[in-house]
């Protein structure tokens, strides 16, 4: 399913859910936007302060940094997998 973001699509959006200010904060691997995370309020419009908007970037760079690390876990579990399997095989034409 795919939206096209619009100035419409995302008054409508923030009409909808009652939503009067919104933080925005990208989830970078490296350069590459990979998500983000939005800050809602419903109260009332706030200017979020240097604090929260802080908080945000702390946030999304941990979760980038979750990530990856699991991005690499799993590429090292392969990476074993195969190994073992390479040794097993190994092992296999020894006994022949």
């Amino acid at each position: 399913m795919m939206h096209i973001m619009t100035n419409e699509f995302n008054r409508e959006h923030l009409k909808k859910y009652g939503i009067r200010s919104v933080l925005v904060v990208p989830i970078l691997e490296g350069d590459k936007p990979t998500g983000v995370i939005f800050f809602n309020t419903h109260t009332s419009r706030v200017t979020f302060s240097p604090a929260q908007v802080n908080f945000g970037a702390s946030l999304a760079s941990s979760v980038s940094l979750a990530i990856q690390n699991a991005k690499i876990s799993e590429r090292y579990r392969l990476l074993s997998e195969t190994a073992s399997k390479l040794l097993a095989a190994d092992k296999a034409e020894e006994v022949v």
